[in-house]
C-alpha cells in the first residue's frame, strides 16, 4: 500500500495488505510491515521487537474484515485501510480538512541515536481521494 523512506539509507518499511483465503482483511493482522533492505542484498527483513514497539510498528484501533483504522506507532496520525474504486485496498491518511491517499512517507534523520534518532521532519505523500491532486504534508516531531 505505502512504503517508509528515510534519509540515513536507501532501505524501506513497506505496508502491505494482508488478506485471508476469503478476499477480506485478516482479522488478527490486517496489515503486514517488513524491511526491504536495499543497503544488502533487497532482502525482505521484519522488523524487530524494538522497532515494532517503539517506531514502524502498528497500533490498530478499529478492524472489521474491510475496514481497519490503525496508526504508526511513532505517530499520532491515523490512518484507514479499505477498499478503493478500483476493488484494490489502499491506506487513507484520516485528516481534518481531507482524505489522502498516501503512497509513501519520508523520514529526514539529523543524527541521534540508532534507538533514538532525531527526526526533524516526516512527510505524507500521495493524492486526495476529493481532487485527485498530489499531497504533500511536511509535519515537525
Amino acid at each position: 500500500m505505502f512504503l517508509i523512506n528515510r534519509s540515513v539509507d536507501r532501505n524501506e518499511v513497506h505496508y502491505v495488505v494482508n488478506l485471508d483465503k476469503s478476499g477480506f482483511l485478516d482479522k488478527h493482522q490486517p496489515v503486514k510491515v517488513f524491511w526491504v533492505k536495499h543497503e544488502e542484498k533487497g532482502q525482505r527483513e521484519p522488523l524487530t521487537r524494538i522497532q515494532n514497539k517503539f517506531s514502524y510498528g502498528l497500533e490498530f484501533i478499529h478492524v472489521d474484515r474491510e475496514k481497519a483504522t490503525f496508526r504508526i506507532i511513532a505517530q499520532d496520525q491515523l490512518f484507514e485501510v479499505s477498499k478503493g474504486a478500483n476493488g484494490r485496498f489502499r491506506a487513507v491518511a484520516l485528516k481534518p480538512n481531507a482524505q489522502v491517499v498516501v503512497e509513501r512517507i519520508f523520514v529526514q534523520i539529523d543524527g541521534g541515536s540508532f534507538l533514538v534518532p532525531k527526526v526533524s521532519k516526516v512527510e505524507i505523500k500521495g493524492f486526495t481521494l476529493e481532487t485527485g491532486k498530489y499531497f504533500v504534508e511536511a509535519l515537525k516531531p
